[in-house]
């Protein structure tokens, strides 16, 4: 919401300077685009977190689609350890 209504701000102020052509104005106006920016990515990466683009199966099927169209066999491709497999820091042996 901050971030639009940075931009809109930044855009009355370039049509309004329109026959005045103040410089400092457009550098103002620069300036207000620059400060929505963090704001606007804030909201593509509340997006993005949601889409299946985050998923880790997504990349690892795109990376064997990706082999096939460039012409190596699906069985050359490295497998993934199953998520079953325990991880070394969760392996307890009892001494």
């Amino acid at each position: 919401m901050i971030g639009v209504l940075l931009l809109v701000g930044a855009a009355v102020l370039v049509t309004t300077n329109g026959f005045k052509q103040v410089r400092e104005i457009y550098i103002f106006a620069a300036v207000l685009v620059l400060e929505s920016l963090p704001f606007l990515s804030a909201v593509a990466i509340a997006i993005l977190e949601n889409s299946r683009i985050n998923s880790f199966a997504f990349w690892r099927n795109s990376a064997v689609r990706t082999a096939e169209l460039i012409g190596l066999r699906p069985v050359a491709m490295p497998t993934v350890a199953s998520p079953s497999q325990p991880v070394a820091s969760e392996i307890r042996r009892d001494s």
